[in-house]
């Protein structure tokens, strides 16, 4: 039966005593079979000398009911069978085929990634080139995520690109080169809890509320 990624078989195996097999002929003729696929097998069997086939003959391939076309003198009969449709197929591997347009920013600028097309192949021998706008519907994340904003810490890490969730599956872009914004060190702007925020309102209250007080 045809499988995901093999090479169609024209040989029969089995053939009877009164008669010769040809080989089998294979439709779609994929080489190797794809997946998501039904394939017809055809092979002609041809009678012995003093044998005819009778049209209301059956026969079988590979235990399924095959169609049969006897020819009018009863010399040649054709066998057709359809087998099931092949699994789906599924992806080996992908590799980065167009670069993002951009891979220099400075800190706190966004990542971009327009431009990025990855290639995916699959196990029955097939491929497909991606572009980032069809990631999701293909089951590509990206890490750093595309509209990240990027920091300076950052700089030379490569974005991965993860087919469902699998980092045995995975591609890497070229690194990133992150620069400090113009004009100075990267500030950061830090944090107040509740409580500090309320004792610097008092103490600017207690100072403010000093103002205008004559001395004794």
């Amino acid at each position: 039966a045809p499988t995901i990624g093999a090479a169609p078989d024209d040989a029969v195996v089995t053939c009877g005593a009164d008669f010769t097999c040809g080989t089998v002929t294979w439709s779609p003729s994929d080489d190797p079979f794809l997946g998501n696929k039904q394939y017809t097998a055809e092979v002609t069997l041809t009678a012995n000398s003093g044998h005819t086939f009778d049209a209301g003959m059956t026969a079988t391939i590979n235990g399924g009911v095959a169609t049969v076309n006897v020819s009018t003198d009863g010399s040649t009969a054709t066998l057709l069978y359809q087998f099931a449709a092949t699994g789906v197929a599924t992806v080996n591997s992908i590799t980065i085929q167009s670069q993002p347009t951009g891979l220099t920013y400075t800190d706190g600028s966004r990542l971009n990634l327009s431009g990025l097309v990855v290639t995916l192949a699959y196990n029955d021998g097939t491929t497909k080139d991606v572009s980032i706008a069809d990631f999701g519907a293909n089951g590509l994340t990206t890490d750093p995520a595309n509209g990240s904003i990027l920091r300076s810490a950052q700089n030379g890490v490569a974005v991965a690109v993860i087919y469902n969730n699998n980092p045995a599956i995975q591609a890497a872009t070229s690194p990133l080169m992150i620069g400090a914004r113009a004009g100075g060190a990267n500030l950061a702007i830090p944090t107040l809890n509740p409580a500090a925020l309320m004792l610097l309102a008092l103490s600017i209250m207690a100072v403010a509320s000093g103002i205008g007080r004559r001395r004794r």
